[in-house]
C-alpha cells in the first residue's frame, strides 16, 4: 500500500465534506512528488514552499543515490529504492521534458562503505577496483560503479510542477517554520475553487518541527558543471566523498543554464589545485568549460 493510500484509509471522515485535504510542504522534488501523488489518489492538495528555503531551491543537476534513515526498515527501503528508480527509467523514456537521462560514473571514499541499500535499484553496481581509484581519485581509499540516472533539477521541477497544477493542486509561497503554521492553511476544493476548510493531514517533506524552528546548520556542497568541447568527451559522474563535510560532485552538462553557476577562475590557486585533482580522470577536462556552485544542502538532510 502506497504511503498516500494509507494516509487516505486513516481520514475517510474527510469525504464527509468532500476529498480528504492535505497541506504538503516542501516545494523540492519530494514535496512535488507527494503532492501529485495525493492529488492522483483521490485528495486535494496544496503544495507549500517556506519561504526561509526558497534560497534552497537549486537547479543544480542530481545523480540518483538516495539518502534515507539509518533505522529504517530495509526491505522496505529496498522497495521504495526500486520503485522510484524504475519511475525515473519510465520517464526517461516516454517524458522528453523531464530532465532525465541514464549516465554511468564512480563514487569515492576515504573509508571503506558498506553496500548502499539502493545497489540494487541501479544498473551494474559494483566496488571500484583498486587500479580505477588510483586512476580515477588518487586521494581515495575505495569507491564503487554503477549506472543511474542523471537529472535536471530545473527541467523535472518544472515537469512535476506542471502536472501538479494539470490534477487541479495549488501551490503557496509561505512563511511556515513549524507544523502549527502548516495546521493554519486552507486548501483549494479543485471542483468549486474554495478554501473554506482547512487541511485534515499534513505531509511534511521540509523538516518542520512541532513548534520551534530547528536550529540546524546546512552543509556546503560544490559542485563542477562541465561543458566538454567536443560530444566525444567522456559523459560519466564522479563523487568524491572523501571529505564528509565538503564533498564535490564532477558532472557533466549540455549546457550552462543557470546564474547560480560561475566560471572557474583557473588562476584561483584553489581552483586549479580542484580541477588538477581531477585531471587525471578526464584528460579532456582542461578543454573544457567548467562552472562552479556552492550548494547549500537543506539542514533537514542532517
Amino acid at each position: 500500500m502506497s504511503v498516500s493510500a494509507k494516509i487516505l484509509k486513516g481520514h475517510e471522515v474527510g469525504r464527509i465534506q468532500g476529498r480528504p485535504r492535505a497541506v504538503v510542504v516542501g516545494k523540492g522534488v519530494d514535496g512535488a512528488s507527494q503532492a501529485i501523488e495525493l492529488l492522483e489518489a483521490g485528495c486535494d492538495a496544496c503544495l507549500v514552499n517556506p519561504i526561509q528555503d526558497a534560497q534552497l531551491q537549486d537547479s543544480s543537476p542530481s545523480v540518483w543515490r538516495p539518502s534515507f534513515v539509518s533505522d529504517s526498515n530495509p526491505d522496505v527501503l529496498r522497495q521504495i529504492f526500486k520503485s522510484s528508480f524504475q519511475r525515473l527509467l519510465t520517464l526517461n523514456a516516454s517524458a522528453f521534458d523531464a530532465g532525465i537521462q541514464l549516465i554511468h560514473g564512480y563514487e569515492f571514499h576515504s573509508s571503506f562503505p558498506a553496500i548502499p541499500l539502493w545497489s540494487d535499484a541501479v544498473f551494474g553496481f559494483r566496488r571500484a577496483h583498486p587500479a580505477e581509484v588510483k586512476l580515477l581519485c588518487p586521494h581515495a581509499k575505495h569507491g564503487f560503479v554503477y549506472t543511474t540516472v542523471l537529472i535536471d533539477q530545473f527541467k523535472y521541477n518544472a515537469f512535476l510542477h506542471d502536472h501538479l497544477k494539470a490534477l487541479g493542486g495549488t501551490e503557496e509561497l509561505l512563511d511556515v517554520a513549524t507544523l502549527s503554521d502548516a495546521a493554519m492553511i486552507h486548501v483549494q476544493n479543485r471542483d468549486t475553487l474554495t478554501t473554506s476548510h482547512r487541511a485534515d493531514f499534513i505531509v511534511d517533506c521540509y523538516g518542520l518541527s512541532p513548534s520551534d524552528p530547528p536550529a540546524a546548520q546546512p552543509k556546503k556542497v560544490e559542485i563542477l558543471k562541465v561543458f566538454p568541447s567536443k560530444a566525444c568527451d567522456s559523459r560519466f559522474f564522479l563523487l568524491d566523498f572523501t571529505h564528509e563535510s565538503r564533498p564535490v560532485y564532477l558532472l557533466p552538462a549540455p549546457a550552462p543554464d543557470s546564474d547560480k553557476y560561475r566560471p572557474v577562475d583557473r588562476t584561483d590557486p584553489a581552483h586549479a589545485q580542484l580541477l588538477r585533482r581531477y585531471a587525471a580522470a578526464m584528460p579532456w577536462l582542461p578543454a573544457a568549460r567548467v562552472a562552479l556552485a556552492e550548494v547549500q544542502e537543506p539542514a533537514r538532510l542532517e
